[in-house]
């Protein structure tokens, strides 16, 4: 127990940096896996086929990558529930 309230001027600053290292992957996780954004950035790349700013090979390419996405995602809070 001693060692324990001796060690903390050294051992605190690692756990803070380990908490705050969970909360970026945490964070970066829900923004990654939210359908939501999936789902707008769907709408923006088929607004952009819309307008000629890409050709259709080019917004096939995006679809798959974030239908993929939009899977993925799905799986991860399926199983964040669990």
């Amino acid at each position: 127990m001693i060692l324990r309230l001796l060690a903390i001027p050294f051992t605190a600053p690692i756990d803070a940096l380990s908490w705050v290292a969970d909360k970026l992957v945490d964070a970066a996780e829900d923004r990654i896996f939210d359908p939501n954004v999936v789902r707008q950035e769907l709408e923006a790349a088929e607004a952009r086929l819309e307008k000629g700013e890409l050709s259709e090979a080019e917004y096939e390419e995006i679809e798959a990558v974030l239908i993929k996405r939009l899977r993925e995602a799905q799986a991860h809070l399926a199983s964040r529930d669990k």
